[in-house]
């Protein structure tokens, strides 16, 4: 890695900018399997190689490279040349790239199969420090170029949609010569180069913490996401921080416009104490860190050359009172093609605790697979989740995520599901709590009975309990929430008095016209009740009683409503899953006085809230509120008046939530 001292810059990533994001990355099994092919002995017997730990067949001679300074360049030529039979060995095609008398890139190539003209590149500098004779750069840079060579080796017998370079460049020490010899070619002859992953001092872990630091910017964004999203598949032990230095090949891409990130070991907080001296041995490095950010950096190419993106989008299914078949509608969107035949999508699902069955796609209309999930009963639970794989049987995904299995797809599940209700039906009976109510002559009154809980009405009952001298003059009718009116009894009793715990019932034998005064029982009302079925239970219910004649009053004593509802409160308790959401890691972390960004991807356009705690979770300040569309978004949150120290901050979405450390310094 370059001298540092003079390449420390303000960070310049623009505040709440956001990309697109059409599909997210998926699991593969296939790269989560090879990954492991990289292992300490081969991580290790290829450091010691390039270290001189140890020697190495090159040209036909054992020989032991003992510097890879530029200023040694016969010698430094032996790792160059080991570099490229390497890749020769892999049956990639090889060259050297001679920018000038004594600086020699290294490159190998797998050419696309769908995108042969666009690359990512997988890359570190071989040359090293200090200017010696005896300069192992175990840690700067032989572990990058491990990374490299190890990508080579497991990565090439597999066919790749987009072409995949692995390069190894010279002169990085003495101002990233190589890299931006072959940067500024590339641009000037528009190379379309996707992405490059830049692998500098990926060997030292001196607390077992296993944490690294990203290098990237503002371009690099959508770059940095994907890498973020393979390690947290695949190397979820690995954490990271950011920073935006300069000192490395990746910066030769930034200059002319390509995303690059830098992998780098922890970045200043954990340096290797033998950088740039005769002491960068092999015997110095952390072996299982070392190998498991090999193991990173294979996957995270995989993953960008492979094309391993699936997004899943579906419109959750409602509880509610519908028994029919429920249509679960899933948008598929992926690069690569969908499984066929046996390896269609599925829709898993299950009856309350049973067992899960699945369903083939009843319809399919582009990348819009439709699953019937039959009819149940009132009730009954309901949880399923998707799953889909592609045709070369290379990625699984499942919403919600985490389930795996192919050939077929998803049959080990997620260990969350979408649920839905079909709601069960309750009884209750809510009586007036403002009656008794005087009925004044030639009057209307009105009473009201707020029902709080939700529900949709199923069978709807009411009961009256009325003084009155002549109940013809009374003129009843029930009013819901919705502002429905319905007339319960009109003119009805004759010259009778007086409604005595009678109770208006659609299932009634006879019918409150038929009935005579004093009205005690059930009688159907003149309006069916049944006009509120499947209407919203909640809200305020309102008798209207009018007294059409002269000289008869009265007092409604009591009335109650005998709701028997579908209980859709029962779904509340229910975590319906979102889409993806992820939080990042502040950068610069540790922070400074001022300002520090936080990126945030949002799998939907959503609401959040992301907040500032202290270590006791007490809340100190709102960073960021309000409606945030799809996509990355890197929020600038001001720490003026902070003291320095360790922080949480949080973010809130819909159902997600998560939470990362903050450190500020002075």
């Amino acid at each position: 890695m370059k001298s540092l001292s003079s390449y420390l810059a303000v960070l310049l990533l623009i505040s709440g900018f956001t990309t697109s994001t059409s599909a997210q990355v998926a699991y593969s099994p296939l790269i989560d399997s090879i990954i492991y092919l990289a292992n300490q002995s081969t991580v290790g017997l290829a450091d010691r190689q390039l270290s001189g730990d140890t020697s190495v067949l090159i040209g036909g001679v054992q020989q032991t490279i003992t510097t890879r300074n530029f200023q040694y360049n016969s010698i430094q030529n032996l790792a160059a040349q080991y570099i490229k039979e390497k890749f020769e060995a892999y049956g990639l095609e090889a060259r050297y790239q001679d920018y000038s008398s004594t600086g020699r890139n290294i490159l190998g190539w797998k050419t696309g199969t769908r995108y042969p003209e666009k690359k990512y590149i997988i890359c570190a500098h071989y040359d090293n420090m200090p200017t010696a004779l005896i300069a192992p750069g175990a840690d700067d840079n032989a572990s990058g170029v491990v990374a490299v060579l190890e990508a080579a080796r497991i990565l090439s017998p597999f066919s790749s949609e987009y072409t995949l370079e692995f390069a190894a460049w010279d002169e990085e020490e003495i101002g990233l010569v190589g890299s931006a010899a072959y940067a500024d070619s590339a641009a000037s002859s528009g190379m379309q180069i996707m992405g490059v992953l830049n692998f500098d001092m990926i060997a030292w872990d001196s607390n077992n913490d296993f944490m690294m630091t990203i290098g990237t910017n503002e371009l690099s964004a959508g770059l940095t996401l994907d890498y973020e999203a393979a390690m947290e598949l695949y190397t979820p032990e690995i954490n990271w921080n950011y920073t935006d230095i300069e000192a490395s090949d990746h910066a030769s891409f930034w200059d002319v416009g390509y995303p690059a990130i830098l992998g780098i070991e922890h970045y200043p907080d954990d340096f290797n104490a033998y950088y740039h001296t005769p002491d960068d041995k092999f015997s110095n490095i952390n072996l299982p860190y070392f190998t498991r950010m090999v193991q990173a950096s294979i996957a995270g190419l995989a993953t960008l050359g492979w094309n391993c993106k699936m997004d899943l989008q579906h419109q959750v299914i409602s509880s509610g009172v519908d028994t029919m078949p429920q249509e679960a509608t899933i948008k598929i969107l992926t690069p690569r093609a969908i499984g066929s035949g046996t390896n269609l999508p599925r829709c898993y699902y299950k009856v309350n605790d049973e067992d899960l069955q699945f369903l083939s796609p009843s319809s399919i209309n582009g990348f819009i697979y439709s699953f019937t999930i039959p009819g149940q009963s009132f009730g009954t639970t309901v949880s399923y989740y998707f799953a889909v794989q592609d045709e070369d049987d290379v990625i699984i995904k499942t919403l919600p995520d985490g389930g795996r299995g192919v050939n077929p797809p998803g049959t080990q599940a997620p260990n969350n599901y979408f649920t839905y209700f079909v709601s069960p039906d309750q009884i209750q009976t809510i009586c007036s709590a403002t009656t008794p109510k005087t009925i004044p002559d030639l009057s209307t009154i009105y009473d009201t009975i707020p029902i709080l809980f939700e529900g949709g009405v199923k069978d709807l009952d009411v009961q009256v309990n009325i003084s009155h001298t002549r109940v013809k003059s009374l003129n009843l009718s029930l009013i819901g929430p919705d502002g429905t009116q319905i007339d319960l009894s009109s003119g009805n009793g004759g010259s009778g008095y007086n409604f005595t715990n009678t109770i208006f019932d659609d299932e009634a034998m006879t019918s409150i016209t038929a009935g005579t005064a004093p009205f005690t029982g059930r009688y159907r009302p003149e309006v069916p009740l049944s006009t509120f079925d499947t209407k919203s239970v909640h809200g305020n219910w309102i008798l209207k009683i009018q007294d059409s004649l002269v000289s008869q009053v009265g007092t409604l004593n009591s009335w109650c409503i005998i709701a028997n509802y579908y209980d859709l409160s029962a779904s509340s308790d229910v975590l319906t899953l979102q889409p993806v959401y992820r939080l990042g890691q502040n950068y610069p972390n540790p922070a400074k006085q001022g300002l520090t960004w936080i990126p945030i991807d949002l799998g939907t356009k959503t609401e959040i809230v992301l907040t500032l705690h202290d270590l006791y979770g007490r809340k100190l300040k709102t960073l960021a509120r309000g409606t945030f569309s799809e996509g990355l978004h890197r929020i600038s949150c001001s720490l003026e008046g902070l003291t320095p120290g360790s922080y949480i901050y949080r973010l809130q979405a819909g159902y997600f939530s998560d939470s990362r450390f903050l450190l500020l310094t002075d």
